[in-house]
């Protein structure tokens, strides 16, 4: 579990480390903005999926699967491999 564990820390790396005021403590207070903290991190992990779309991700590489194309995962044509999912 640990190495599965290890391969989420990078999507959430992906995002912090693209996106550096989602990582920022001083950032992480909860009345900071007045967007709020949540909407700012899901447009940033957002942004982050449409990069890896683009161009790849060490957990997609991890297990050996390729991104969708950037219009499929905007059209919500995205489905899981046999076995995932619901």
């Amino acid at each position: 579990m640990n190495r599965v564990r290890t391969c989420v820390e990078w999507g959430i790396g992906k995002v912090t480390s693209t996106w550096r005021f989602c990582s920022l403590k001083r950032n992480a207070k909860l009345l900071a903005s007045p967007i709020g903290l949540g909407k700012i991190y899901r447009v940033s992990a957002l942004l982050t999926n449409f990069n890896t779309c683009c161009y790849g991700s060490l957990t997609g590489h991890f297990f050996g699967l390729a991104p969708p194309t950037l219009t499929t995962y905007i059209g919500g044509g995205v489905t899981p491999p046999h076995g995932f999912g619901v």
